[in-house]
């Protein structure tokens, strides 16, 4: 059966339909407009604002020290990128790290870090060895100049004598698995070391860690975190610590607060400690006057001892 209505009629219902939808149409439409907007702006800032802060000398390198179990003293510290705005906001690292990371500028910032590094290290005053620990982007790695900037690095401060230690996270393993463990295999030929962050938290093969040259394996501050007691058990990290003493290589023990934590890993021959318990992370000339006043010295902690010590 057909129903047949008036031209009247049809063009009346278009007209009712025309008038509800164009109107819902029209805003979604703006709204669209306008996210895009401020998407493709925030995109544009980001990438502007960091070659900004490049040039105007934003960012400065803070240094966390590392702690040797062993020898009892520090033997090396970590580089930290931090960035200061003019009006002294501070941005933070995981921020502007992801943004460079996602705007294509990690490659430009990493090279900025090696720079002000060469600048700081000129005034410091330490033994042949200590390590200095760089942390690596995933994008860098794969950079077909990244060994060539690495080696370049090196040879700025072979005058210090530097181990220079490269901080990789698991995910930078997982592609172009080949062709990064040749590069790191020239990079320790040339006499630096390579290690895994925040071991753990990842989603890398464990048979990377036979596959890719490797020093040393960081536990992540989350494994430490489930520190209890002296006689106690965590699973997980105790499987870390034999699978590396196993496969012989160092364990440093990062985000340690408490000398409950310090003591537990010492028991378990961890040989390096970095975290809160022992220094927080400090500016060049900081750490200049800390290394000479408190890097010689070795940790006493008390069993009982379950605070938090803040070193200023």
């Amino acid at each position: 059966m057909s129903i047949i209505a008036p031209g009247s009629e049809v063009s009346r219902a278009w007209g009712q339909v025309l008038f509800i939808f164009l109107p819902v149409a029209a805003v979604f439409s703006i709204l669209l407009m306008i996210l895009t907007a401020n998407w493709l702006q925030r995109r544009i800032s980001w990438r502007d604002e960091i070659r900004r802060a490049i040039n105007a000398r934003q960012f400065r390198v803070h240094y966390q020290p590392v702690y040797n179990n062993q020898l009892q003293r520090c033997t090396g510290a970590e580089a930290l990128m931090r960035w200061t705005l003019p009006n002294g906001d501070v941005i933070r690292p995981d921020i502007f790290i992801s943004a460079a990371e996602a705007e294509g500028m990690i490659v430009p910032l990493t090279r900025h870090l090696i720079e002000l590094i060469v600048e700081d290290v000129q005034a410091w005053q330490v033994e042949p060895g200590f390590h200095l620990a760089i942390n690596v982007a995933a994008e860098h790695l794969q950079h077909a100049e990244f060994v060539s900037d690495m080696l370049a690095f090196a040879a700025r401060v072979e005058h210090k004598q530097f181990t220079v230690t490269l901080e990789l996270t698991e995910r930078s393993l997982i592609k172009d698995g080949d062709e990064v463990a040749l590069k790191l295999e020239q990079l320790r030929a040339a006499g630096m070391k390579v290690a895994i962050d925040d071991f753990g938290t990842g989603h890398c093969s464990l048979s990377y860690l036979q596959t890719f040259s490797l020093d040393y394996l960081k536990i992540d501050r989350g494994f430490i975190n489930a520190i209890e007691s002296l006689g106690g058990e965590t699973p997980v990290l105790d499987a870390i610590i034999n699978l590396s003493l196993k496969l012989r290589l160092k364990v440093l023990g990062e985000g340690v607060e408490t000398a409950l934590q310090l003591l537990y890993l010492q028991q378990r021959g961890v040989v390096f400690i970095q975290g809160y318990y022992y220094a927080r992370p400090m500016d060049n000339a900081t750490l200049i006057t800390w290394l000479k006043e408190k890097g010689p010295r070795p940790i006493h902690a008390e069993k009982d001892d379950h605070s938090v010590q803040r070193p200023g």
